[in-house]
């Protein structure tokens, strides 16, 4: 497929290839964001094996992905790059201490999600092309004309490129919150802040006590008058 391709006066074949890949990739780094670009080239390759593997039983062939072994190899690969994607980021301190955000209290479970992520990856996989297929085969033996060519484009095709997109899109929801930048604001810009937030608390408190003193002395000027039976202060000026 990638022979005989050049850099200009480029054929029809070429040019649809460039188009796919360019369209692939778009979707890609859609999903990734700016943090994430360097590994579109990964998630791309595995949504198109991905596609390709689900979509084989067409022919008759068995889908890669309907053996558990494979599942689990693209789950754990997945899972590994995504936290390596975030150790290169933050670094390998940081990235450690973002275990116990956004409170300590949930370090543990913070911890457990790095074994449920890969797990719920595979499953997820593994079990939607298995049932496809397992359903399909009992429909082949209940009703063998029409029917089952009539539903393989819905098991074989629409819902592998579902399944193949679901598997890429978490994947790359992983490295985008894995590298996303966030701002962590040190001891000193921690401490101007608070000192900031004192001053206009103070600023507030000042401005309310000397409104009321103003309200307080009007009233009792305003009840002095009436009871005195006196004009009004304009009156008198």
């Amino acid at each position: 497929m990638t022979s005989g391709l050049r850099i200009d006066h480029i054929s029809r074949k070429q040019a649809a290839i460039e188009l796919i890949i360019l369209k692939l990739r778009e979707l890609v780094e859609g999903m990734l964001g700016h943090t994430g670009r360097p590994y579109a080239e990964y998630i791309m390759t595995i949504l198109v094996y991905l596609g390709i593997s689900n979509m084989i039983g067409l022919i008759g062939f068995t889908p890669p992905t309907m053996d558990l072994n494979v599942t689990v190899a693209l789950a754990l690969m997945s899972i590994v790059l995504v936290e390596v994607a975030g150790i290169r980021k933050k670094g390998v301190k940081t990235w450690l201490s973002d275990f116990k955000e956004p409170i300590p209290v949930i370090l543990p479970m913070n911890i457990l999600e790095l074994g449920i992520r890969p797990l719920s990856l595979c499953m997820r996989l593994f079990g939607n092309v298995l049932g496809a297929t397992v359903i399909m085969e009992m429909i082949k033996v209940v009703i063998p004309v029409l029917l089952p060519a009539v539903l393989s484009v819905y098991f074989d095709i629409f819902d592998g490129l579902i399944q193949a997109y679901v598997f890429c899109f978490l994947t790359s929801l992983y490295i985008a919150e894995a590298t996303e930048d966030k701002e962590r604001e040190t001891a000193e810009e921690r401490a101007e802040r608070k000192r900031l937030a004192a001053e206009a608390r103070a600023e507030r408190r000042a401005e309310r006590a000397r409104r009321k003193a103003e309200e307080d002395q009007f009233d009792i000027w305003a009840f002095y008058r009436r009871l005195l039976m006196l004009p009004p202060k304009e009156a008198v000026a």
